[in-house]
């Protein structure tokens, strides 16, 4: 964590930076925030943390791992058993904000490759294209600006929940690291994805969240395949995600060095499109699926209009 904050430091004159970054106070550095972490102990003032799946299904042994992490966070200056607290599930509207992650997501692909023609098409990799053409969708605009709406309630949702945390603490993953030949996962813990982007959704929810993340490994499961937590803090509030990322890498010591990647011994059984023409096929018909489900799921104005024209078309 040290050497993460090094480097955020050697970019804090935010000319490699794409968006605003919150300034430090005068005299700090990711550095020392790292260090600050790296040292802390039990006359410490505890940090408030909880945990989360996100709404999301984990891997029951992939989420013991991560749990067990984060309440070892939660323990340092708090030794009791209950030092970690489970946040409400109403506390984050997490089906919204992944419907908000896609949406935009795709809004903005078609903005940026906006000069992508057919002829270019079969040379960018399916799931690239699928995120383009669900951009371009004629009813993109109108559920866009529903989500943008979305966007103010998540906000004020991850201000109440900070107010009561300093760290939230989620799985990184719903599974531990998949077959390196499958491009994506299809099928995790019982669910099955229609696209590229869900076996992803409880990394991209913090996304929309506009919350400081980063993963750390915190075990291993049985086969040898590693394990990530996710650790989040308030908007803006990147130097105590760093220290407390210190404080659990320290306490956890597990082997900072980079694997060497190598091929394991316990079958992965991964489904999941291993070509370029199998990703195509499985996104085939995505982008109205998407569409259908945005469109019935929506309860605000649009669903409001659409309600008016069905009624009144019955006249």
């Amino acid at each position: 964590m040290r050497d993460v904050g090094l480097l955020l430091d050697a970019m804090s004159d935010k000319s490699l930076w794409d968006f605003e970054v919150t300034p430090l106070p005068a005299g700090e550095s990711f550095q020392k925030a790292a260090i600050r972490g790296a040292q802390r102990d039990k006359g410490d003032e505890a940090l408030r943390v909880s945990f989360s799946n996100l709404g999301c299904k984990v891997r029951s042994d992939v989420e013991v791992l991560c749990r067990d992490a984060a309440s070892r966070l939660a323990q340092i200056g708090n030794p009791r058993p209950d030092a970690l607290k489970e946040l409400p599930h109403e506390a984050i509207d997490c089906q919204m904000a992944f419907k908000a992650f896609q949406v935009l997501r795709g809004a903005a692909f078609a903005f940026l490759f906006k000069d992508v023609t057919a002829e270019v098409e079969p040379y960018i990799k399916p799931e690239l294209v699928w995120n383009i053409h669900l951009g371009r969708h004629r009813q993109i605009g109108g559920l866009a600006k529903g989500c943008l709406q979305d966007m103010v309630t998540l906000e004020a949702q991850v201000k109440r929940v900070f107010e009561e945390n300093d760290i939230l603490c989620t799985p990184a993953t719903l599974d531990a690291a998949f077959d390196a030949e499958v491009r994506y996962p299809t099928e995790q813990c019982g669910r099955d994805f229609s696209n590229y982007l869900s076996w992803m959704e409880i990394a991209c929810i913090p996304t929309m969240m506009l919350c400081p993340a980063l993963v750390l490994p915190c075990g291993f499961l049985p086969d040898g395949r590693p394990v990530g937590l996710q650790i989040l803090g308030a908007p803006g509030n990147d130097a105590l995600v760093l220290e407390a990322a210190a404080a659990l890498e320290k306490l956890l010591d597990l082997p900072r060095q980079c694997p060497e990647p190598r091929l394991g011994t316990a079958p992965l059984n991964t489904v999941g499109p291993r070509s370029a023409d199998e990703a195509k096929a499985h996104h085939d018909g995505e982008v109205q699926r998407r569409i259908d489900a945005y469109v019935a799921g929506d309860t605000g104005f649009w669903a409001s209009v659409r309600r008016f024209v069905s009624a009144f078309s019955r006249f």
